[in-house]
């Protein structure tokens, strides 16, 4: 029943992304077009599949509560691993931390697992849902009617999925093919379907385990993945004995640091240091041997005040991601300098982070410093 406009009964195209940094340069092929004849239904599966990870994400920390024990390691970003390291660090405990890598996972995903898991995710947000549909708009998705919805039911989008899955077709110049493994880089639902796809097989590990040594289960309790990247904190080596036991043997994971007191993991740098965990901002792109073109330009066609919003922007993910004043003067240091040289001026750069700092006092706490200080000890890093 979804309209499929003449203007995109088009198959996505493939295109290369180069990876620059590597050596040799390596490449990332990307499956996506905005005029796809299943752009319609992948949108719509995207909002379905998103309201069901928000579902499974709230359950689990109503069970987390109660039991103790964390079953959803899922992050949309790095706040949750910042606001746990602080915790950890306000009682002295950091021993150990370890992360890992899935250095093949959209590509490798076998179909029907794939579909059994998400079947499974669906069926689960059916039983604790309110209604026996789910609605979707422009919006997004909804168990509750609105105006000019699309409704689904259970059986709609088990079926709408299936269909997906099994008509992942693309183009290569006058070639067609269809991916008869993995969900394509570049489609709408694809994090979602790899998010929840891994949730399912963890979910099931941990749960077996609370019942046979809920001791043990426990100490997964600082388990957080962002999409293919994990991290453990003080899980005393449990994942690296137990991760073959929980994923499919396509999953390849792998360890990514080689010391358990030092790690790098989304964009902060780890290191533990007397039972506390020291967090420093992490660039890759700091280390490649090219210039970077990052941050707008004043000169560009965009408002001034869009301009200087991303310095304080940044200047507030650097808050976040650094325990440590010197780290956060040093990382901010050199972004000013880079905006000072894409046109940024001292006095813009002054008001836009007093009003920043203003309004997230907590996030700036931690570094015993007035508001003041903070301004003039990163606007002199620029002076002169």
């Amino acid at each position: 029943g979804l309209e499929v406009k003449e203007e995109i009964r088009f198959l996505p195209d493939m295109y290369w992304s180069p990876k620059l940094h590597k050596d040799p340069i390596g490449s990332r092929f990307i499956i996506a077009s905005a005029r796809s004849s299943l752009k319609p239904l992948l949108k719509d599966l995207t909002s379905i599949f998103k309201l069901f990870q928000k579902q499974v994400e709230s359950f689990n920390d109503k069970s987390r509560v109660f039991s103790g024990v964390n079953a959803f390691w899922v992050i949309q970003n790095n706040i949750p691993l910042i606001d746990r390291i602080a915790k950890i660090n306000k009682r002295k405990k950091a021993m150990t931390v370890m992360t890992f890598d899935f250095s093949t996972l959209y590509t490798k995903i076998p179909h029907d697992l794939l579909l059994e898991a998400l079947n499974e995710i669906v069926d689960f947000s059916f039983k604790g849902g309110i209604s026996e549909a789910v609605y979707v708009n422009q919006y997004g998705a909804s168990w509750r009617h609105t105006n000019e919805c699309r409704m689904y039911s259970k059986r709609a989008i088990k079926t709408a999925l299936k269909y997906a899955i099994d008509n992942a077709f693309f183009q290569v110049g006058n070639k067609v093919f269809r991916q008869k493994i993995g969900i394509p880089i570049g489609s709408d639902p694809a994090p979602f379907f790899a998010n929840l796809f891994l949730y399912v097989y963890g979910n099931r590990f941990i749960i077996n385990l609370r019942k046979s040594d809920p001791v043990r289960a426990r100490k997964f309790r600082h388990m957080f993945r962002f999409i293919d990247d994990l991290i453990s904190l003080n899980d005393e080596g449990e994942f690296s004995k137990s991760y073959c036991d929980i994923y499919p043997p396509a999953m390849e994971l792998k360890r990514e640091n080689s010391i358990s007191t030092a790690a790098t993991f989304s964009d902060m740098d780890l290191e533990i240091e007397s039972g506390q965990i020291s967090s420093n901002l992490f660039d890759k792109r700091d280390a490649f041997g090219f210039s970077v073109v990052r941050l707008p330009y004043r000169c560009s066609n965009i408002p001034s005040k869009m301009f200087f919003a991303t310095i304080s922007a940044e200047t507030l993910r650097i808050a976040n991601a650094t325990t440590k004043y010197t780290y956060f003067l040093q990382c901010v240091r050199n972004l000013l300098i880079r905006m000072k040289n894409q046109g940024a001026d001292v006095s813009g750069i002054a008001k836009v982070l007093r009003k920043m700092i203003t309004r997230h006092p907590n996030n700036f706490s931690k570094f015993s410093k007035s508001t003041e200080d903070i301004i003039l000890d990163c606007c002199n890093t620029i002076s002169g």
